[in-house]
């Protein structure tokens, strides 16, 4: 049914479960799995008319989000190797979480993404969005929700 599965994490425990529902699917229905993280950055326009201390900021920045990344992939490695499941690893800078996920998912040809939501309701889910929600409103495939 699904040949191959975007599963998005940023790091959190619900993202870990998430993996493991890739991991469980993947395994179903021998689909290839791809992994993927988006870090949004403080990257401007304008960039090159900043004053050198603004724009070694952004760069520290920058570079501290992809050793998170790096890290939050790692993690996801680890987690999809115990299941036995190989996996492609991206990381989307730059860019917001949602946007990054679907892009990606375009770009592999994905049937299916998985991904957590916190459920988050109220004032919280109004302050804070839902990237769970952005990624169902701009999907063009099945996306499954992970609580």
């Amino acid at each position: 049914m699904y040949s191959k599965i975007v599963v998005a994490t940023d790091g959190s425990e619900l993202s870990i479960r998430s993996l493991r529902t890739a991991a469980f699917m993947a395994r179903q229905e021998k689909a290839a799995v791809t992994v993927v993280t988006v870090t949004s950055g403080l990257i401007a326009a304008g960039y090159g008319t900043m004053g050198s201390a603004a724009a070694e900021v952004i760069v520290a920045q920058a570079e501290a989000e992809k050793l998170h990344a790096n890290d939050v992939l790692q993690a996801a490695r680890t987690v999809l190797l115990e299941s036995g499941i190989t996996a492609d690893y991206v990381h989307v800078p730059d860019r917001e979480p949602a946007d990054g996920i679907i892009q990606v998912c375009e770009k592999v040809g994905a049937g299916l993404i998985i991904m957590g939501s916190h459920g988050r309701r109220g004032l919280q889910r109004l302050l804070l969005g839902s990237e769970a929600t952005h990624v169902l409103t701009l999907s063009k495939v099945p996306v499954l929700i992970v609580k």
